[in-house]
């Protein structure tokens, strides 16, 4: 696979930190979130992360490009579980979450 390749699997995107998990390819992924989201009236998504290294920075960097595309984001500043998430975009009648985890794989994913 080649640095900036993005390939999803049956639970999502993950990869090797700062090899192909990288705030460019996050940031690509946002665009693709955008455009699915571009015939919602006033689209909505909740962003979490984890403790994983850089999750902060991942989440920040995904709701930017959103914020810039019109998209309400909402993002909790603390880490947070996946169930959080999945809750959060119930009960704030969000689109879609995303959440940044790799949950059982090596500290090196994300």
């Amino acid at each position: 696979m080649q640095k900036n390749e993005i390939k999803f699997g049956t639970d999502g995107w993950r990869d090797v930190i700062a090899h192909r998990f990288t705030v460019e390819n996050v940031c690509r992924v946002a665009a693709g979130i955008a455009n699915y989201l571009q015939e919602e009236v006033e689209p909505h998504v909740v962003v979490g992360f984890d403790t994983r290294f850089g999750g902060l920075l991942f989440a920040e960097s995904l709701s930017l490009v959103l914020v810039k595309r019109g998209i309400k984001v909402s993002l909790d500043r603390h880490f947070v579980t996946t169930p959080m998430v999945s809750l959060g975009t119930k009960e704030l009648g969000a689109d879609i979450g995303v959440m940044f985890t790799a949950s059982h794989n090596p500290y090196i994913y994300n």
